[in-house]
């Protein structure tokens, strides 16, 4: 064991409750009751102003989505779900990174290109007609 481990473990013991991880409601009850107490150089409507806009802003504050590499290609795959069947298959393609790619961001458009060639049966020439014979 490093002898650092109980100084670590102490330091951890003494910290104060409200640097532990708190929720927004708890961190709002410990700002109101700071502002009750009276912080120096604010009176206390400007206090609870502040305490209600942290709590505020934090309950809005979304979780960030996860940006791995993996995630970001299953998320772009799973996009292609609301293409149409037909287009479907092209999009994942695309979100799998075929095709070629033209222009960025700062030029202001990504074009994305994929050709997809099928043969089909010859259509017959037109029979010449007796008419059009010289």
């Amino acid at each position: 064991m490093s002898r650092f481990a109980p100084l670590c473990l102490t330091a951890a013991l003494l910290l104060p409750a409200w640097v532990q991880a708190q929720t927004p409601q708890q961190t709002y009850r410990r700002d109101v009751a700071d502002c009750a107490a009276g912080r120096p150089g604010q009176s206390k409507a400007d206090c609870l102003y502040e305490a209600r806009s942290v709590l505020r802003d934090a309950l809005a504050r979304k979780p960030q989505p996860d940006s791995s590499p993996q995630a970001l290609a299953a998320n772009a795959v799973q996009r292609c779900q609301r293409q149409l069947p037909a287009d479907r298959a092209d999009c994942e393609r695309l979100a799998r990174g075929e095709g070629t790619q033209q222009g960025s961001v700062d030029d202001g458009a990504v074009v994305k290109q994929i050709v997809t060639r099928t043969v089909g049966p010859v259509p017959p020439l037109p029979a010449s007609s007796p008419a059009s014979a010289p």
